[in-house]
């Protein structure tokens, strides 16, 4: 089944401004699932930021994926997932420049043509560019009466609900499961070929508003043989790294009855995550010769994927020598699970067409690539906590709770909590509101300390051990290279003083002396000790945190070699050991100093590695959240 597809363009606000004249003279490119046949464009209107077009644009034999029914056939065209827009400033001379896109799920739009438009936010491509501005649009459907309600997105909830994929929330007397009824499906598809790990499986993908849903099904022969593991997983949509898309692969499988071949044309991608998981998706393109087309026994008998991908096996019987085969994705109420609809279509030549996995393959790395640019700029989670703000007993900074942990350790009347950085953390915004500082230290003290360290993060308690010793965190200080000093800074460090039993403090600097020279020049740099009486400064010598991430980076593409003849070499060269040994070291010598000698101690950089060994406590995920 399919309909006509209207987009009516109506005008855009507060885009880029790319001319020389501090204009730009936008366009529009308009298409579904970025297919290059069916592109329609607006009209060029030159110099202005506020563009008004009011066009209408139809694409027609569009089908959506609720309107695709298992027994429907091919003749409708391919499903159509994503509405792609593109806003390009036109010049004469050099190539145009990009101003944002917009993805649109296909699946939210409906047949109400007097809906009111909606302004919709123009994103990146890539993850590096700066775009701002909004678009208005219109989209509905017509040639079509009526809309069906989809009812896969309750039996997808269902479905991760069985395999414990939901995450309990507590929400004023009950609890809820996180993401529920907010979640829906915007793409979905079976039978495609899962690698993870080195394993294989055929699984079911659903690509919701919050996360990519692998189902995976065990075919026939291995069930039998008790072999293999459930892959199934689900993956948050910010957790996705990276997508790449590989195009015409060959695969090739050998038919065991009668020792012929069959090709098929594949398409696959990679999904890296920045939890180190790696995930091959496999969409494929069936292509039979005469002599290669397997009988219907040859699917009910054979324990490969391929065969799998085919369902229910004895609707077979009739299209398996004639017609290619590929599958819609329903649920059926009977059997309560998601399962497949065999169709076929041939050419008129004879040849097979490909089934509609390559084309759902393509509409997936689309809207995988546009997620990852866009990370963060407007979380799902947001409607979760709309629907459930009156209720909900969670918030950022609950989840660490600042003085409850300070009256865990036993503090002491000489340490007073302050409201200096009050609800606006006028101070440091990274900061809780309330802190720890030593007793009788104004808020003149305070905040003037606070303008002489980095981005406002004055040194203020976070550990006190019970021989009374204590950790203060702190960024470096704005010296730069004329040595600038702050009398406020150092009272705040003297008063800390004078709470130690030894009255003595290191101040722990995470960076090297070269690195910390270095920042002097940039205005910021280390402690003048010789301003600080009684206070030892010690280096820790541990590269920035550039260096670590790339280390990281390199171990994730080692960890992916497992071929590399030479991969302990090339786990070595990452240095990502030798880093990881180091900040252990150094926070032991922190925890050390804490524990057993006598001074108190001031650290920066790593102090929150520093705070994980100081007790078992520390291990758990509530005391390491600041």
């Amino acid at each position: 089944m399919s309909c006509t597809l209207v987009v009516e363009v109506l005008k855009a606000r507060d885009i880029l401004a790319l001319d020389p004249n501090g204009r730009s003279d936008p366009y529009c490119i308009i298409s579904v699932d970025g297919a290059s046949e069916q592109q329609q464009k607006t009209e060029v209107l030159s110099a202005t930021l506020e563009p008004h077009w009011n066009k209408s644009f139809k694409f027609t034999d569009t089908t959506p994926p609720h309107l695709w029914k298992p027994d429907d056939t091919m003749s409708g065209g391919p499903i159509s997932h994503y509405l792609r827009l593109e806003m390009w400033d036109h010049d004469m001379l050099n190539r145009d420049d990009f101003m944002g896109m917009l993805v649109l799920p296909l699946v939210g739009v409906t047949t109400d043509k007097e809906l009111q438009a909606s302004w919709y936010k123009l994103t990146r491509s890539q993850s590096k560019q700066t775009i701002t501005g909004e678009i208005q649009l219109k989209v509905y459907y017509t040639n079509i009466s009526k809309l069906p309600i989809w009812t896969i997105h309750r039996e997808l909830r269902s479905t991760c609900a069985s395999h414990n994929f939901n995450i309990p929330v507590l929400c004023g007397s009950k609890t809820v499961e996180f993401p529920g009824v907010t979640e829906y499906v915007e793409l979905c598809v079976k039978g495609v070929f899962v690698e993870i790990s080195s394993q294989r499986s055929i699984a079911q993908i659903f690509l919701t508003n919050y996360r990519l849903v692998i189902l995976c099904e065990m075919n026939r022969v291995r069930l039998q043989q008790d072999v293999g593991s459930d892959l199934s997983m689900w993956i948050g949509l910010g957790n996705i790294m990276s997508v790449e898309k590989t195009q015409d692969d060959k695969m090739v499988r050998r038919i065991t009855t009668d020792g012929s071949k069959q090709q098929l044309d594949s398409m696959t991608l990679t999904i890296v995550c920045h939890d180190f998981r790696t995930i091959k998706l496999t969409f494929t393109a069936m292509e039979m010769s005469a002599s290669a087309q397997p009988s219907c026994s040859h699917y009910t008998e054979l324990g490969d994927p391929v065969a799998a991908v085919c369902g229910n096996y004895t609707e077979l019987s009739s299209q398996v020598h004639t017609n290619a085969i590929y599958s819609s994705i329903y649920f059926d109420q009977k059997q309560q699970r998601f399962v497949n609809k065999v169709h076929s279509s041939v050419q008129g030549d004879g040849r097979l067409l490909p089934p509609p996995l390559k084309y759902i393959g393509d509409s997936l790395h689309i809207r995988l690539t546009h997620i990852i640019a866009n990370v963060g700029d407007a979380s799902p989670s947001y409607q979760f906590h709309k629907k459930n703000k009156e209720n909900l007993q969670i918030t950022g900074w609950d989840l660490y709770n600042y003085p409850r942990e300070l009256d865990r350790q036993k503090v002491s009347k000489e340490w007073d909590l302050s409201a200096a950085n009050g609800p606006d953390y006028k101070i440091c915004s990274s900061y809780p509101q309330l802190l720890y500082f030593p007793h009788s230290c104004e808020d003149m003290i305070i905040a003037g300390s606070a303008k002489f360290r980095s981005k406002g993060r004055l040194p203020c308690l976070v550990w006190v051990h019970r021989n009374k010793n204590f950790m203060l965190r702190c960024a470096q200080p704005l010296i730069g290279a004329s040595g600038k000093s702050s009398i406020e800074d150092e009272s705040l460090i003297q008063k800390a003083l004078r709470t130690s039993p030894n009255k003595q403090m290191i101040i722990f600097d995470a960076r090297s002396v070269l690195a910390a020279g270095g920042n002097k020049i940039m205005g910021k740099g280390t402690e003048d000790v010789s301003r600080y009486a009684d206070c030892k400064l010690v280096h820790l010598n541990i590269p920035n945190i550039h260096h670590v991430r790339e280390s990281l980076e390199q171990l994730r593409v080692v960890c992916h070699s497992s071929a590399n003849s030479k991969w302990l070499s090339s786990l070595e060269n990452t240095q990502w050991l030798f880093y990881i040994s180091l900040i252990l070291k150094v926070t032991v010598r922190v925890r050390v100093c804490v524990h057993k000698s006598n001074s108190s101690s001031a650290a920066w950089g790593y102090s929150k590695q520093s705070l994980q060994v100081m007790h078992p406590w520390c291990h758990c995920s509530s005391s390491c959240m600041w």
